[in-house]
């Protein structure tokens, strides 16, 4: 069995309609396809504008983010005062107004209602000499708070 190129050029020729092939227009009448209308591309241009729109809404707008406390609890390391301050370019250990010293650091109330200074801090600690009686146990690192007040620090 041998087949002519003519004879086989003219089955695809009958097989190749706009339809199968995606090229000319459909006859008057015929629907085409909704992906190659302009109604499927209209439609994917407005949800590409409205995922688009979405994302910086959510970028720009959205406020449930992470909160970052906006002041912090100060403790001197050798006399045991404690002061607040805004977190506002705040370097640490930051300096007592009172001795002029750096040894002021971070300190948090645990579920206790004591206060103890973060791990993160304690090789600064140890390196800027604290008072064993402010802190009797650095590796613990709770903090003997004597005097309740909190004087607000001025930078």
């Amino acid at each position: 069995m041998s087949y002519s190129t003519q004879n086989l050029g003219s089955l695809v020729d009958d097989l190749a309609t706009p339809e199968t092939t995606g090229r000319g227009k459909a006859a008057k009448g015929e629907k085409t396809a909704f992906w190659k209308s302009q109604g499927f591309v209209l439609t994917l241009a407005v949800i590409a504008v409205a995922v688009l729109l979405g994302g910086m809404w959510v970028t720009f707008f959205n406020n449930g983010g992470v909160k970052v406390p906006s002041s912090v609890t100060l403790l001197d390391i050798k006399t045991g005062e404690m002061f607040s301050t805004s977190t506002d370019r705040l370097a640490l250990p930051a300096k007592n107004p009172g001795t002029g010293e750096r040894t002021l650091f971070p300190i948090i109330k645990d579920d206790t209602g004591g206060w103890y200074i973060p791990a993160h801090y304690h090789e600064g600690v140890e390196n800027a000499g604290y008072s064993p009686e402010v802190i009797p146990d650095l590796a613990a690192a709770k903090v003997v708070i004597t005097d309740k007040s909190v004087e607000k620090l001025k930078r």
